[in-house]
């Protein structure tokens, strides 16, 4: 049976080439990481579902492109992130609240954050600082804090070493404890 001996390889071999059991199955493994994911990266924006849609869509007309050299996880948060990034660029709604992020101290980016965990636990004073910083770097903070990615297959997805990856990291890690004391030196600020 497919469901228990088949490589991530042979499942995107089997959708390349129409298998609409195969994709059903890839979308019961991965469809709701990809929610919650693409959930994270908007802010809970009402177009998730939309947005999730269009990178089904993409990962069925691009299944050929599949190569095992990252893990296929990695690669269809990538694709995710790409139908985001368009989505932004289209509707200019590059800032957007960022939920899901357990609470956040100020000196550090949590240790130990719950993956999944449910939206009502994101801090606002965090919410609001994620609105300002990139998306690049909301989106690496996601893949590696709240994805869970490991270091080696992000840096696989993004294209970079993982010495350049520890690099980025820090710098979004900073750039987001910068949004956080300038929005508690001016409360006045939060929305």
């Amino acid at each position: 049976m497919h469901e228990t001996t088949e490589s991530d390889g042979q499942l995107m071999a089997r959708i390349a080439a129409r298998d609409e059991a195969a994709f059903q199955r890839l979308v019961r493994m991965h469809g709701q990481r990809l929610s919650t994911f693409i959930g994270r990266l908007t802010g809970w924006h009402t177009d998730v579902e939309d947005l999730l849609q269009e990178t089904l869509l993409k990962v069925w007309d691009n299944a050929h492109k599949y190569n095992e050299r990252g893990s296929l996880l990695s690669w269809l948060m990538q694709i995710a992130v790409n139908r985001v990034k368009n989505h932004f660029r289209a509707t200019n709604r590059l800032k957007r609240h960022l939920e899901n992020f357990a609470k956040f101290k100020y000196s550090s980016v949590p240790t130990a954050v719950a993956p999944h965990s449910s939206a009502t636990e994101l801090d606002p004073a965090l919410a609001q600082a994620l609105q300002q910083i990139s998306l690049a770097d909301r989106k690496l903070i996601v893949m590696y804090y709240l994805e869970e990615l490991p270091a080696d297959q992000l840096s696989q997805t993004e294209n970079i070493s993982l010495e350049t990856l520890h690099v980025r990291l820090h710098r979004a890690r900073n750039r987001l404890k910068q949004q956080l004391l300038e929005l508690e030196m001016n409360p006045h600020e939060r929305r």
